[in-house]
């Protein structure tokens, strides 16, 4: 789920497109002489919301003007490529995406947002400036270009990686349309916007994920996590040796079924579990129980609580066998592995 800022922003996005779409059609956006043998087509509307709102009778060129004011005007970073030799969408994929990179690719329009969100020098206008500058042919971009194949060319929040003008990566996220004539790809247009704090957010969290993750790997102790309804979230390996199963499989397994017949035959097991989930919905601190496994043999269950007004609850327990001969629990073989 994106946060509520580029939501918002997202939200205005399709109006800002029309405007784009309506001064590409009248022949009247951007600052670049270059044309391209198909430039002066009628440009073909796509469904856009909003573009018909105008009225019919405004004065044409009034209309336009107030419609180029505002885009230039917004905030959102708005921009329009087009290409010296039209791309060849007949092509296959591979071909395409060199065209789209080497056939002379140029900025018909860039409002001043993006030369802000690109940190252009404030004497330099980005409509002259080549588009390789800020959208380098890259793994990163060239994914970029297959998603807006597999779609053809309407996405919304497609991810690039590009470069800003102080050196610096950006990753940005592009809603994207098209001007598409007889296989050709005339233009492409849309909206950007810069994610590279939540990027940087999502690859920090994944690396301490699997830290931890290697982490509780090596521990002897099994550990099992699950939600108020005993369905397991995930386990170590030491878990999975001790319940009877696959480490891969446990996560979404509920505990009911691994404690079935003979281990469970009367709902024994399950009926603590619950109720140890309850006390501590009640009460802070843990909650010890004996289990049987599976297999038969015991094992203490020390049950921990987590949850917050914005996450669900969900319960933490270290599992260890009971040692009959002494009465004490005892500590798990350690297993190679994963968390589940």
């Amino acid at each position: 789920m994106l946060p509520a800022n580029i939501q918002a922003e997202r939200a205005g996005v399709c109006k800002i497109a029309s405007y784009m779409l309506r001064l590409h059609r009248d022949g009247i956006m951007g600052k670049s002489d270059r044309t391209t043998e198909n430039s002066e087509q009628k440009f073909q509307e796509p469904p856009f919301p909003g573009v018909a709102g105008f009225r019919e009778d405004h004065d044409a060129e009034a209309e336009n003007a107030i419609l180029k004011g505002m885009v230039a005007a917004s905030t959102d970073a708005c921009w329009c490529m087009e290409f010296g030799e039209p791309v060849d969408l007949t092509a296959p994929d591979r071909e395409v995406i060199r065209q789209i990179f080497e056939n002379d690719p140029y900025w018909r329009f860039c409002n001043d947002a993006m030369a802000r969100l690109y940190r252009l020098p404030v004497h330099l206008d980005i409509n002259d400036r080549p588009v390789s500058e800020i959208f380098p042919r890259n793994k990163q971009n060239e994914a970029f270009i297959e998603n807006l194949l597999s779609s053809g060319f309407a996405v919304d929040a497609a991810p690039a990686l590009d470069s800003r003008y102080d050196g610096s990566e950006l990753y940005v996220e592009n809603d994207v349309r098209a001007h598409i004539e007889g296989g050709r790809l005339i233009r492409i247009f849309g909206v950007v916007r810069d994610v590279s704090k939540h990027r940087r957010r999502e690859i920090d969290l994944k690396d301490r994920l699997v830290r931890i993750r290697g982490m509780l790997s090596a521990l002897p102790d099994a550990l099992i996590a699950f939600d108020d309804n005993l369905a397991v979230l995930a386990a170590n390996p030491a878990a999975g040796l001790l319940l009877g199963a696959e480490t891969e499989t446990l996560p979404g397994t509920t505990l009911p079924a691994l404690f079935a017949e003979p281990a469970d035959a009367t709902g024994e097991a399950t009926a603590h579990l619950r109720q140890a989930t309850r006390r501590l919905g009640d009460l802070p601190g843990c909650a010890d129980i004996v289990l049987p496994l599976p297999d038969g043999r015991k094992s203490h269950w020390r049950i921990g609580m987590e949850g917050s007004a914005d996450l669900p609850v969900q319960y933490v327990s270290i599992i260890r066998l009971v040692d009959d001969g002494v009465g004490e629990p005892v500590t798990g073989a350690a297993v190679a592995g994963g968390l589940g």
